[in-house]
């Protein structure tokens, strides 16, 4: 048997127990039932800092307005995002900020042009009960702008067309609780979104999958479950048995098949020593015509014919052994192979 697949049967059989493990262990865990229950806050405030102008006394404009585009310098955009959890779990949040600049077609809605920009990488956070994230970005709302007017500019889109600037923050949260039943862990965002491309523009705040506050009840597996647990676990563990079997008849067929092997090499060996001269290397035979001799009696023949030696080499450390005859572009070879 090759190791390779001795290590696949070793694999297998450790995959199988494992999965015992974990069915017959289920099932004998008893009832509980409770409820997860937890808030969520959120909260999304910027300020658009303007260029040096005559009209406004203010070096920024508050939220809610409408905003000349032409004097906007930067928007300072802070996203607030809180989770507490009534039970005392380990609650990791992944999540990360990111731009889209998108153009489509005013018609048919369609996408015209995607692009995303990552305004900070994915960032872990873990916490017992509760966690807040609090990031501030600074947005420069004119490199967006130039990018879908240089896009316009260069490809001639004459198609009525609107543009957008999506600033958000992305959330992924691990409630840190196994096997709880209806438990979504959907990703959750707050967005500004920004017009581009008009004289002036307005940011509008939307969120998705938050929610304010979210009760979700975990039953453990009934009577009949604990039961089926059983079951599987104990079909696991005869399928790990017939593997054990299979795994150890392999390896005596092995055994036998090598000792077999080493007994007939042993013996040709020893009974044709003057006939065979041991060799560390094949002879480039390119252009020969190579013929495969069934057993070592015909090669013994072939040997008797042209009066040549047989020529022996190990390979492959030693599952194959090649007994050959060369003599005018002619090879007669007769491979012996270990058994698998």
């Amino acid at each position: 048997m090759k190791k390779t697949k001795t290590y696949i049967y070793i694999l297998f059989i450790s995959f199988i127990t494992f999965l015992a493990f974990i069915f017959m262990e289920q099932a004998l865990k008893g009832k509980t039932v409770y409820h997860l229950e937890y808030n969520e806050e959120k909260a999304l405030d910027y300020r658009v800092y303007l260029k040096d102008n005559t009209y406004y006394d203010n070096i920024y404009l508050d939220k809610d307005m409408q905003y000349v585009t032409e004097l906007i310098n930067y928007i300072d955009g802070n996203f607030r995002y809180k989770f507490n959890i009534t039970e005392k779990n380990k609650v990791t949040s992944s999540y990360y900020i990111k731009a889209n600049v998108k153009v489509e077609d005013n018609k048919s809605k369609k996408s015209i042009f995607n692009k995303d920009i990552m305004l900070k990488g994915i960032t872990i956070k873990s916490a017992y009960n509760s966690f807040e994230i609090n990031e501030t970005v600074k947005i420069d709302y004119n490199l967006y702008n130039d990018i879908v007017n240089e896009f316009i500019e260069e490809y001639k889109i004459d198609t009525p067309y609107s543009s957008y600037l999506t600033i958000g923050l992305y959330i992924l949260n691990d409630y840190g609780i196994e096997k709880i039943e209806n438990l979504e862990n959907t990703p959750k965002s707050i967005e500004m979104i920004m017009p581009l491309g008009n004289k002036t523009t307005d940011i509008t705040i939307i969120d998705k999958n938050i929610k304010e506050k979210n009760v979700i009840e975990k039953i453990s597996y009934d009577e009949y479950s604990n039961k089926i647990m059983f079951i599987i676990s104990i079909i696991f563990i005869i399928i790990d048995i017939i593997v054990l079997i299979n795994l150890f008849i392999s390896i005596k067929n092995n055994d036998f098949n090598n000792r077999q092997y080493q007994k007939i090499l042993k013996k040709i060996l020893k009974k044709y020593d003057k006939d065979i001269v041991s060799v560390n290397s094949i002879p480039d035979v390119r252009g020969y015509d190579v013929y495969d001799v069934v057993s070592f009696d015909e090669l013994l023949d072939v040997k008797k014919n042209i009066n040549k030696p047989i020529m022996h080499i190990v390979l492959k450390n030693g599952d194959v052994n090649l007994f050959f005859i060369t003599k005018n572009n002619n090879m007669y070879e007769y491979m012996m192979r270990k058994k698998r």
